[in-house]
């Protein structure tokens, strides 16, 4: 089974681990049931019934944590962790 990776806040964490806990479910199956729940409700997945794609509403805009939007992103290389491409020997 594939694994998804998602970098959080500890404050975005503590609010994801509870909202799984009220609901008495794993911090796993809470995400994979909110983001299914979201990609069924989207209207832009459903097309309209003459067949035209319908209206695409406008995504909403959600803004980074102040938190994360005033820390850059960092890469592998710069937290020292190995780069995960090897090379190839020739023979």
């Amino acid at each position: 089974m594939p694994i998804i990776s998602l970098r959080l806040t500890d404050e975005e964490e503590r609010l994801f681990r509870e909202a799984a806990a009220r609901r008495h479910l794993t911090l796993s199956a809470f995400v994979r049931q909110t983001v299914l729940l979201r990609i069924e409700g989207d209207p832009v997945s459903v097309p309209a019934a003459d067949g035209s794609p319908g209206e695409v509403p406008a995504a909403p805009v959600i803004a980074p944590s102040p938190a994360r939007a005033a820390k850059p992103a960092k890469s592998d290389k710069a937290k020292g962790k190995p780069s995960k491409k090897k090379k190839k020997k020739k023979a």
